[in-house]
Protein backbone atom coordinates (compact mmCIF):
# COMPACT_ATOMS: atom_id res chain seq x y z
CA UNK A 1 0.00 0.00 0.00
CA UNK A 2 1.05 3.55 -0.66
CA UNK A 3 0.51 5.97 2.21
CA UNK A 4 -1.31 9.17 1.29
CA UNK A 5 -0.34 11.40 4.16
CA UNK A 6 -2.46 14.44 3.48
CA UNK A 7 -5.30 14.87 1.03
CA UNK A 8 -6.93 18.28 1.48
CA UNK A 9 -10.50 18.78 0.35
CA UNK A 10 -11.98 22.29 0.39
CA UNK A 11 -15.74 22.62 -0.08
CA UNK A 12 -18.98 24.49 0.57
CA UNK A 13 -22.29 23.16 1.94
CA UNK A 14 -20.82 21.17 4.80
CA UNK A 15 -23.52 18.58 5.57
CA UNK A 16 -24.25 17.56 1.99
CA UNK A 17 -20.59 17.42 1.00
CA UNK A 18 -19.44 15.52 4.11
CA UNK A 19 -22.10 12.90 3.35
CA UNK A 20 -20.84 12.63 -0.23
CA UNK A 21 -17.20 12.27 0.84
CA UNK A 22 -18.06 9.71 3.53
CA UNK A 23 -20.12 7.68 1.07
CA UNK A 24 -17.31 7.81 -1.51
CA UNK A 25 -14.71 6.59 0.98
CA UNK A 26 -17.00 3.78 2.15
CA UNK A 27 -17.73 2.71 -1.43
CA UNK A 28 -13.99 2.61 -2.21
CA UNK A 29 -13.14 0.78 1.06
CA UNK A 30 -10.93 3.65 2.18
CA UNK A 31 -10.40 3.70 5.93
CA UNK A 32 -9.55 7.10 7.32
CA UNK A 33 -6.68 7.10 9.84
CA UNK A 34 -6.98 10.77 10.74
CA UNK A 35 -8.88 13.88 9.69
CA UNK A 36 -8.51 17.56 10.51
CA UNK A 37 -11.16 20.20 9.99
CA UNK A 38 -11.00 23.93 9.33
CA UNK A 39 -13.54 26.65 8.45
CA UNK A 40 -12.79 29.88 6.61
CA UNK A 41 -15.22 32.69 5.86
CA UNK A 42 -14.46 34.58 2.66
CA UNK A 43 -16.89 37.23 1.42
CA UNK A 44 -19.55 35.85 3.76
CA UNK A 45 -19.23 32.32 2.31
CA UNK A 46 -18.13 29.48 4.58
CA UNK A 47 -15.44 27.24 3.11
CA UNK A 48 -14.72 23.98 4.90
CA UNK A 49 -11.46 22.10 4.64
CA UNK A 50 -10.77 18.53 5.67
CA UNK A 51 -7.35 16.99 5.57
CA UNK A 52 -7.56 13.19 5.42
CA UNK A 53 -4.87 10.61 6.16
CA UNK A 54 -5.47 7.09 4.89
CA UNK A 55 -3.91 4.03 3.27
CA UNK A 56 -4.57 3.93 -0.43
CA UNK A 57 -6.25 0.70 -1.64
CA UNK A 58 -4.17 -1.17 -4.21
CA UNK A 59 -6.53 -0.61 -7.12
CA UNK A 60 -6.79 3.16 -6.62
CA UNK A 61 -4.38 5.99 -7.20
CA UNK A 62 -4.53 9.38 -5.57
CA UNK A 63 -5.24 10.80 -9.03
CA UNK A 64 -8.34 8.57 -9.26
CA UNK A 65 -9.60 9.82 -5.91
CA UNK A 66 -8.97 13.46 -6.75
CA UNK A 67 -10.66 13.17 -10.14
CA UNK A 68 -13.70 11.36 -8.75
CA UNK A 69 -14.19 13.67 -5.77
CA UNK A 70 -13.74 16.76 -7.92
CA UNK A 71 -16.84 15.80 -9.92
CA UNK A 72 -19.00 16.89 -7.00
CA UNK A 73 -19.99 20.55 -7.50
CA UNK A 74 -19.58 21.57 -3.85
CA UNK A 75 -15.91 20.61 -3.81
CA UNK A 76 -13.89 23.64 -4.83
CA UNK A 77 -10.33 22.38 -4.30
CA UNK A 78 -8.51 19.10 -3.71
CA UNK A 79 -4.83 18.98 -3.02
CA UNK A 80 -2.43 16.16 -2.32
CA UNK A 81 0.01 17.46 0.24
CA UNK A 82 2.40 14.51 0.46
CA UNK A 83 2.79 10.89 -0.66
CA UNK A 84 5.23 8.32 0.66
CA UNK A 85 5.88 4.87 -0.72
Amino acid sequence: MTKVNSLEVKYVHRKETKEYITHYFEKQNIEIDDVTFEVQVIDEVKYYKNTFTFDLPKLLTYTDIIEELSLFNNIVEIRLVRVTD
